[in-house]
């Protein structure tokens, strides 16, 4: 049998209705009227991030051990068709203006187009042109030039230049990276990578410094750093290039005392000390840094070396170089660069000691 309660709803039945109706009108008025606090993630978001990021890892991880394959069966292929050594990219003087040309790492020539290991006593007793040394030289830096070009076609920002190469046994290579490749969790590594010019100030220098790496104007793979009024003109000769319907980069600007003696001492992948033993001849191809910023003008922040976007210094033509020349050496004096005679691709400003040279003589490249 069933009991009803006669006295109807109590008082808290009441409060109940109450409560349930201020709450539905404080709910109306804070979605309608109160700003709103948007979680900018879902639930698992960062770990989906981590897996992806370590899926990126991996996809390039094969792709380095892959670009490594097919460089060290390049490079054995060139190296033979060259005989037994590599043809290192180094400009001479010109002859004339704008004459460029690599001249054979070999000094003792070529003979049918293969370079010559040996010349016997009657011709400049027994010297020997091409020894270990020298081979393992040559197959070191061109297997680095070739493992560039795969890497620099990779979607992510993969370092260049970035690996100890070990020769061993039956040609198999084994390298240790110098530092090593960052995939972020926050955000699509296979997008392009735009950025603002970051301004900085470098310790114990003068000046500010504009850090550009990651622009459309810094080589991928590459830091680019110079200093605010030398980017400035790059800037300018970028847009003049444009007009031409092409585009150009940066691939080397300011470096430290420590980068520059690096190369100096050898122990980059140019391994100019290895090539050139013999300090005298070295310092024809590469800057000792104890001359500090006058002898090497990239110390200075006031000198880039430039190239069209998707070229090479070996890819470069002799008519691109002269493109490449007008459009850095502009015909407004507050704007231009000027050239270097023995580098086509080197370009310094803003108060160099070559740039004040070339324009005291009203030219537009000195040696």
């Amino acid at each position: 049998m069933a009991i009803k309660n006669k006295k109807g709803m109590g008082l808290e039945w009441y409060l109940l209705i109450v409560a349930i109706a201020l709450g539905l009108i404080a709910y109306v008025v804070d979605f309608y009227f109160a700003p709103h606090k948007i979680i900018d993630n879902y639930i698992g978001q960062h770990q989906f991030s981590i897996l992806k990021a370590d899926h990126q890892a991996e996809k390039a991880a094969f792709y380095i051990g892959q670009s490594a394959k097919y460089a060290l069966q390049q490079v054995v292929y060139e190296i033979g068709q060259n005989g037994g050594i590599s043809d290192v990219i180094i400009y001479e003087a010109p002859s004339s203006e704008y004459e460029y040309g690599p001249p054979s790492y070999n000094k003792c020539g070529k003979f049918y187009g293969y370079s010559i290991w040996y010349l016997d006593k009657e011709l400049q007793n027994n010297k020997l042109c091409v020894g270990d040394t020298q081979i393992k030289v040559s197959l070191d830096y061109a297997f680095n030039k070739n493992m560039n070009s795969y890497l620099q076609k990779y979607p992510a920002d993969i370092p260049l230049n970035n690996y100890d190469h070990d020769f061993t046994g039956n040609l198999e290579v084994k390298g240790n990276a110098k530092s090593l490749a960052a995939f972020s969790i926050v955000k699509d590594e296979t997008k392009p990578v735009i950025n603002e010019p970051e301004r900085i100030t470098m310790p114990a220098m003068a000046g500010n410094f504009k850090d550009f790496t990651g622009t459309s104007l810094c080589a991928k793979g590459e830091k680019c750093i110079l200093t605010e009024e030398s980017f400035s003109k790059l800037e300018k000769a970028h847009q003049r290039a444009k007009e031409k319907g092409i585009s150009i980069e940066v691939y080397s600007g300011y470096r430290t005392e420590g980068q520059q003696m690096a190369l100096w001492e050898g122990r980059t992948a140019e391994k100019y000390a290895q090539r050139f033993p013999d300090a005298k001849e070295r310092a024809k191809w590469v800057c000792n840094p104890d001359g500090g910023a006058d002898l090497c003008p990239h110390m200075s922040g006031n000198a880039a070396d430039v190239r069209f976007k998707g070229k090479t210094t070996e890819t470069t033509t002799r008519e691109e170089f002269i493109l490449l020349h007008k459009i850095m050496t502009n015909d407004n004096t507050e704007d231009r660069w000027v050239g270097y005679t023995k580098e086509p691709w080197h370009f310094e400003c803003c108060g160099t000691k070559r740039f004040a040279r070339a324009k005291e003589l009203g030219v537009t490249e000195v040696s």
